[in-house]
């Protein structure tokens, strides 16, 4: 059932990037080589039979689902990139419970909070807070990812500011 789980998810969500093509020295100490960071989605309650075993010392079953998953990401990979099939050197595999060790997040979650219509609504996921001086930024408060991370952060920019961005957009304003 989990393999199915597995594979089903692996084949509609997969994010995959390449984080040394951002670095401008990487070519210069790593010659020919890259790295590849593929991500899927994986619930807590797919690991939560091995919570209490201790980190990079879990038990033979753990390590088989993560070998599965393992597997299953890298088909997604070579289904997309089909020309580094022989060229993987290392993997490493971490699930909500390697997140949640490392992190220590309650149920190993990586992104911020769950996005879900309810949290659209809480009155402290804003740039202002009843602390005076502090304003919070992140994608939090507006939305995932590097777009919700921007966007927050012009949010705080126009709180800090108290820019009265209603006058630029008015169609008065022109």
């Amino acid at each position: 059932m989990l393999s199915l789980t597995l594979q089903n998810t692996t084949d509609k969500f997969t994010y995959i990037s390449f984080p040394s093509a951002k670095d401008s020295l990487w070519d210069k100490k790593h010659k020919n080589t890259s790295t590849i960071q593929a991500i899927s989605m994986g619930k807590h309650n797919w690991f939560s039979e091995f919570e209490n075993q201790q980190c990079m010392n879990r038990d033979q079953k753990y390590l088989d689902l993560e070998k599965e998953f393992e597997h299953y990401m890298l088909n997604k990979l070579y289904s997309i990139l089909p020309q580094i099939k022989d060229h993987i050197v290392y993997t490493e595999v971490s699930t909500p419970l390697s997140t949640q060790h490392f992190s220590n997040y309650q149920k190993g979650e990586i992104y911020g909070l769950n996005h879900t219509p309810e949290r659209f609504v809480l009155p402290f996921l804003r740039p202002d807070t009843k602390i005076k001086g502090l304003k919070l930024t992140g994608q939090d408060i507006t939305l995932v990812g590097i777009g919700g991370a921007m966007s927050s952060g012009l949010l705080t920019v126009i709180s800090i500011l108290k820019m009265k961005t209603w006058r630029i957009f008015s169609p008065n304003n022109s």
